[in-house]
């Protein structure tokens, strides 16, 4: 008889063991930092707006990959042309590299007025973190210009 009853508290401590050891890994998974998570839905969010511009109403599309966003500028003029920029969040200039990244065009008879928001969208380049630049051109002045306008974070839902 003894040996039996210390053969079951050894199977015993054996499952409780297992057991522990099963909820140790699960808890550290689901805790763990990962960049893409299942069933979990992503947006993107306007998180820093440059003076005088605006930024609003971010989305992904996690079909398409594609980004829109409304930018809009309230510098008091009005630019004749305007290319919008999606790029990663690290660069301090884009004056020579404007054209390497994914490029949006503002068409438009009027240009963007001063205090108008228009919508555009760029295909996502699955970076984390995004500036949007601009690349405009005024009534006084055809001669490129740029504009850090807004940053955008994604963020889980």
């Amino acid at each position: 008889m003894p040996k039996s009853k210390n053969s079951n508290k050894k199977i015993l401590i054996l499952v409780v063991s297992i057991l522990i050891i099963i909820a140790i890994i699960s808890l550290l998974i689901h805790f763990s930092n990962k960049p893409i998570r299942y069933n979990t839905s992503y947006f993107y969010q306007c998180t820093k707006i440059y003076i005088p511009f605006s930024c609003q109403d971010a989305s992904l599309n996690s079909t398409t990959n594609i980004v829109t966003v409304r930018l809009g500028q309230n510098s008091g003029t009005t630019w004749t042309s305007a290319n919008f920029a999606f790029t990663p969040n690290n660069l301090t200039s884009v004056t020579s590299s404007f054209s390497s990244y994914p490029i949006n065009t503002l068409y438009s008879t009027s240009g963007l007025l001063s205090a108008q928001t228009v919508p555009v969208s760029f295909i996502s380049n699955g970076n984390v973190n995004n500036t949007i630049w601009a690349q405009y051109t005024t009534s006084n002045n055809s001669t490129f210009q740029y504009a850090e306008i807004a940053t955008i974070n994604i963020r889980a839902s």
